[in-house]
């Protein structure tokens, strides 16, 4: 978030179903129509947002748009692939609160290594700016991001994981660029977004919903009723 703005930002980091298409071709898979339609039109809309990049706002709350931020966001896109995909398998096995406590357990660990190799100034105190303690000073911040962050979003997804297939859960991902556009607006940590930013929002949007409606073509539903209606009839009378 310190080197793009928050539009582009989740514009790339939520292009999930876009990046599984790209997926099937490398490894060969079929591919239809309109999921390669949704993916050119998709790939266009990413190329036309990085070079919204000539924002000159003065003030310090806004962060401009850059190439290199788009690019940091996209491979986030890459890791949310990866996520979805298996946070799907294991909510299936896992409790909410188990699985969630594992990922922020985890995550929290792993950060510590990834701020040494960025060469992060950061230390194991209570200080407000470096210290991995720090979030004490900024108590009313860390509850908001707790409570409607965590709490309404990240838990929210990883709940609903257990009952709707990752393309379910990418589609409502989707309105996260307005929604965090909308909520920067109003706290003055960003600006109205460019022409640019629009047109190549509208066709990531544009060609991940064909992508997510072409999986919905071509799903398959199967009628299970008579073989257990038939499993049952062969087990009437017996006991155990």
């Amino acid at each position: 978030m310190d080197h793009t703005s928050v539009g582009h930002a989740y514009i790339f980091s939520n292009c999930h179903s876009l990046l599984i298409v790209f997926g099937k071709c490398i490894i060969g898979e079929q591919v239809a129509i309109l999921e390669s339609s949704g993916a050119i039109i998709g790939a266009i809309g990413g190329a036309i947002t990085t070079m919204d990049t000539g924002s000159t706002s003065t003030s310090s709350l806004v962060i401009n748009p850059s190439v290199s931020g788009d690019i940091v966001a996209l491979a986030g896109a890459v890791g949310g692939v990866l996520y979805l995909i298996n946070a799907k398998i294991l909510r299936e096995k896992l409790g909410v609160w188990i699985f969630i406590s594992s990922l922020f357990i985890s995550t929290s660990i792993m950060l510590i290594p990834v701020l040494y190799l960025l060469q992060v100034d950061f230390n194991i105190s209570t200080d407000p700016q470096r210290g991995l303690f720090g979030w004490i000073h900024h108590l009313g911040t860390e509850l908001i991001i707790v409570v409607i962050c965590s709490g309404f979003g990240t838990l929210g997804f990883i709940n609903a994981m257990k009952y709707f297939p990752p393309l379910v859960i990418s589609v409502t991902m989707l309105l996260e660029p307005l929604i965090a556009t909308i909520f920067s607006l109003l706290l003055g940590t960003a600006e109205m977004p460019h022409f640019l930013t629009f047109l190549g929002g509208f066709s990531v949007t544009l060609g991940t919903i064909l992508v997510i409606w072409s999986s919905r073509r071509s799903s398959k539903t199967i009628d299970v009723t008579s073989a257990v209606i038939s499993k049952q009839a062969k087990g009437y009378g017996t006991t155990t």
